[in-house]
């Protein structure tokens, strides 16, 4: 039985590559399947890379309707282990390390399966991502999780020094519902995201010293890592700054006891103030900053329209039936 901690770890270490650079491409018409048939997602794929790939990720990035499942019929390549489809993050992830060759032959036989579209026709997006992190197409970036827990100052710190495919890592920021949303799938305890009410952190984020100590930045939360780097989320604890979204839970922030980091709660999807020294699993992600290297391609996704709503009378037995539509 593959645990939702194997799935997890292929996640964590989607960083370890040694391909730099790698260009995923297919099909660009409409693939047209017909409902609760596996059908191939594009036997047209291509993976060119300058080293070998380590992870691959297949998911279904857009109009995910429960029963819908992807899954394979060619041989795995050597070294590379599958997990279960999963419902959670509608991924299907392969953890190994294989050539662009061989990972282009291999998932060129995933396939789309639906169960829904009895009625009305519908749609699906399929996305393949080399590296295997979870892929958000609302803002085109790429989360994972780190391989282990530190401190938030160490996470934040570790998180910088990642690259993925030429994009720069930073510590999660989370600056939308369905973001936040997005990024709390990966998640199996509390984690690090890049807020911060620490003077040295705002100061740093800032470039100047905006905070002589701190009593002076005492509950004025900003943004301290990533592209939103120096953008403040709060004036006050507990007083937050209507254009900025957060998703601190009720009565925090709240500084019990030196708290001036924040973690993602793993329950809840909301946000809490605890002390650096805490130990933690960092969400990293990747995308939007200015250093970032755009010489790659790591994700390639296909729109598929899903046939079989019905379209003439029922001429005999086992057939859909749409309430309100045929007597």
């Amino acid at each position: 039985m593959v645990t939702f901690w194997a799935l997890l770890s292929g996640i964590q270490q989607t960083y370890a590559q040694s391909a730099s650079t790698v260009t995923i491409g297919g099909t660009s018409s409409v693939n047209s399947i017909s409902n609760n048939v596996a059908t191939f997602v594009d036997e047209g794929l291509t993976i060119s890379a300058n080293g070998n790939i380590t992870n691959f990720a297949v998911m279904i990035t857009g109009s995910y309707t429960p029963g819908d499942i992807l899954s394979y019929n060619g041989t795995l390549p050597s070294g590379v282990t599958p997990a279960a489809f999963n419902t959670t993050t509608r991924s299907l992830n392969f953890t190994g390390t294989a050539s662009a060759s061989n990972w282009q032959t291999f998932l060129r036989t995933v396939r789309l399966q639906t169960a829904s579209a009895t009625c009305f026709p519908e749609s699906r997006q399929v996305a393949f991502v080399a590296g295997g992190a979870l892929y958000n197409p609302l803002n085109g970036h790429f989360y994972n999780l780190s391989p282990s827990s530190t401190s938030w100052s160490q996470g934040a710190t570790n998180a910088n020094n990642q690259s993925y495919f030429g994009l720069q890592g930073y510590m999660a920021t989370l600056t939308s519902s369905a973001e936040n949303s997005y990024a709390s799938v990966l998640l199996a305890s509390d984690s690090w995201i890049g807020a911060s009410d620490d003077y040295l952190n705002i100061n740093a984020a800032v470039g100047y010293n905006l905070y002589a100590n701190q009593s002076a930045s005492e509950g004025k939360f900003y943004w301290v890592t990533g592209p939103e780097k120096g953008t403040q989320i709060s004036t006050s604890n507990g007083t937050f700054l209507s254009t900025v979204y957060q998703n601190y839970a009720g009565g925090e922030p709240n500084n019990s006891g030196g708290e001036h980091v924040t973690e993602l709660y793993v329950a809840s999807k909301q946000w809490n103030d605890m002390p650096n020294g805490a130990n933690f699993i960092t969400v990293q992600e990747f995308g939007g900053m200015s250093t970032d290297i755009l010489s790659s391609t790591i994700v390639f996704s296909r729109n598929i329209y899903v046939n079989g709503a019905p379209t003439s009378g029922i001429s005999g037995g086992g057939v859909s039936v749409c309430s309100g539509v045929n007597s």
